[in-house]
């Protein structure tokens, strides 16, 4: 099966099992945006967005990739493409991506600062 056609395959066979991808990294980003303030003790004043979390994501798989103990497997590299791929969708820095809204993107950075403020 070629590349393009099995990265396809697989992103659609995530997607029956887990739903949308955008949902799915939204409410991820949702749960580790609350999960870092609470570590933490800050205020982001956003979620982790879709993007973020998908880069993130990928980036569990590079490390899974590059353990000596550990036998890399293809779906690894191609769930790693599929993250990144959505990632470069949904991106609203991403110059000429094919967006998808979800009213989540906002260009404002957090501030840190202690809960208690």
């Amino acid at each position: 099966m070629p590349d393009n056609e099995r990265k396809q395959t697989i992103r659609e066979d995530r997607q029956h099992i887990y739903g949308d991808p955008a949902f799915s990294n939204h409410n991820l980003g949702l749960m580790w945006t609350g999960i870092l303030q609470d570590h933490f003790q800050v205020h982001f004043p956003n979620g982790i967005p879709s993007y973020v979390v998908a880069t993130m994501l990928a980036c569990l798989k590079i490390g899974r990739s590059v353990r000596p103990f550990n036998k890399p497997d293809n779906d690894d590299y191609v769930a790693m493409e599929n993250y990144m791929d959505f990632a470069e969708e949904i991106n609203p820095y991403c110059p000429g991506r094919n967006a998808v809204d979800r009213n989540e993107h906002n260009l404002k950075f957090p501030t840190l600062r202690p809960k208690n403020l």
